[in-house]
């Protein structure tokens, strides 16, 4: 994601969204430079004031109108609906890490899959997360109750979130750092409101049931759903 820009100060690839950032002058300033991608960091943002969420509605429509490709990164389900109330009604994308070079030179993980969206394709994608899991801190049963989180939206993809079945993919993106795990299992359907309670054995009860944090968000490319675990920390090495 390399730009030339007019101006001799470049603008930084990611505008954070923080109650003492000078957010809303980042905003104005990549608007009047134009660049392909425009990136909203949400993770330290908190709860979304109504007017706070007007402006960075209005500031994703403008660059949507542009041309430009828009990024909330870190956004929770919470955050998004706020956007969504405000008027946000262009397409966007989202991601937990932005950009994923600067994730991975502060000793990030991230592991990246591609899946035909049927239920023979299943136990090889399990097969290839029990063996990533087991190179992190979790214990057995924590990591075989996230194992079954993931399986468990991967299932709902396959069945829900595929309305072409075979000719459907299912993305599956794994980012590891030394305190947490984040799994996002992305579909090519039109997705679904999330209830206000899971209905017990169904499907969003199972992801809930092995995760700390569990977001369900729309974007461009289909439903997305973020399952979040905390990681407990690294036995030390043994001398």
């Amino acid at each position: 994601m390399s730009s030339t820009l007019a101006s001799s100060n470049p603008l930084p690839e990611t505008i954070p969204v923080r109650p003492r950032s000078p957010w809303r002058r980042l905003v104005s300033a990549s608007l009047a430079h134009w660049r392909p991608c425009l990136a909203f960091d949400f993770a330290d943002a908190g709860e979304l004031p109504s007017r706070t969420a007007a402006v960075l509605a209005q500031a994703m429509r403008a660059a949507h109108q542009d041309g430009r490709r828009v990024y909330c990164v870190g956004c929770s389900e919470a955050q998004f609906e706020r956007l969504i109330s405000a008027g946000l009604s262009v397409p966007v994308h989202h991601a937990p890490h932005w950009p994923i070079e600067r994730f991975t030179a502060a000793g990030g993980e991230v592991v990246e899959l591609g899946v035909q969206a049927t239920p023979e394709t299943l136990p090889r994608l399990t097969g290839t997360l029990t063996c990533l899991l087991q190179r992190t801190s979790l214990p057995t049963r924590a990591r075989e109750a996230l194992l079954a989180a993931v399986e468990a939206a991967c299932r709902n993809a396959c069945e829900h979130g595929s309305p072409l079945g075979p000719r459907n993919q299912i993305s599956v993106a794994c980012y590891r750092c030394a305190h947490s795990l984040t799994i996002e299992i992305v579909d090519q359907g039109p997705g679904f409101s999330r209830p206000k309670r899971f209905p017990p054995q169904s499907g969003l009860a199972r992801m809930a049931a092995g995760v700390d944090s569990l977001d369900v968000l729309r974007d461009a490319t289909g439903l997305r759903v973020r399952l979040r675990k905390r990681l407990p920390p690294a036995p030390p090495p043994e001398s």
